[in-house]
């Protein structure tokens, strides 16, 4: 299966259905070269949309799609989309940097109170429990990411999920590390040129104050 927003940074996804939280939190414009804003025209998003959810009812191996409709994003969907994604990468933010700045929630469940969303659920021959979309446009997808916000919470692998550290990254991954310790993305891009950046500050710095306080030779 394939996850395009997340692939086209080289990340390996998240596991099980948080894969499509993931996919939806980098379809930010981010990396270098820039990659473009898959929410940023109603063409390309509904495209991505569709890869999307393939991938989820993939991933669950349950034709969960079937009959299902999707019509063209609007710019209204658009809108609405992006704001849940800013506002849940904040609250990855302000959970594991301590960057609270107002749109940060410490519950990803927060962020999604003020929204009407639902899933549709049912059972499969075997008794197994299936979901699927229910209502247009933004609510098909985020009445999902609720879903999968959930399940990842219960599991204990909601707190894995990340976004780098680097200001100019951003880009979400999910910390596969023992420890659950990670804050980059990729160390030998962002980690090595924020110590880099850090390093030569600190040179400067105490270069500076050297030359203040070395005694004047007359």
């Amino acid at each position: 299966m394939t996850w395009t927003a997340t692939t086209r940074y080289g990340l390996d996804t998240a596991p099980d259905g948080l894969a499509l939280v993931h996919d939806f939190l980098n379809t930010a414009a981010s990396g270098r070269p820039r990659q473009p804003d898959l929410l940023s025209d109603p063409s390309l998003a509904t495209e991505w949309l569709r890869d999307a959810l393939t991938a989820w009812a993939r991933q669950w191996s349950t034709p969960v799609l079937d009959g299902v409709e999707l019509d063209t994003l609007t710019e209204r969907d658009l809108t609405t989309l992006r704001r849940a994604r800013e506002e849940l990468v904040a609250s990855l933010r302000a959970r594991h940097l301590d960057e609270a700045d107002g749109h940060g929630r410490d519950d990803a469940r927060g962020v999604l109170t003020d929204l009407n969303i639902a899933v549709e659920a049912g059972f499969g021959p075997d008794g197994t429990v299936h979901f699927r979309p229910k209502g247009r446009g933004w609510k098909m997808l985020l009445g999902l990411v609720a879903l999968e916000i959930r399940r990842a919470q219960d599991a204990g692998a909601w707190p894995r999920l990340k976004s780098c550290k680097n200001d100019r990254c951003r880009g979400v991954f999910y910390d596969r590390s023992r420890n659950n310790s990670g804050v980059w993305h990729d160390v030998r891009t962002c980690g090595n040129a924020a110590n880099l950046r850090a390093s030569r500050a600190r040179r400067r710095s105490t270069g500076g104050q050297s030359a203040v306080g070395s005694p004047q030779v007359g």
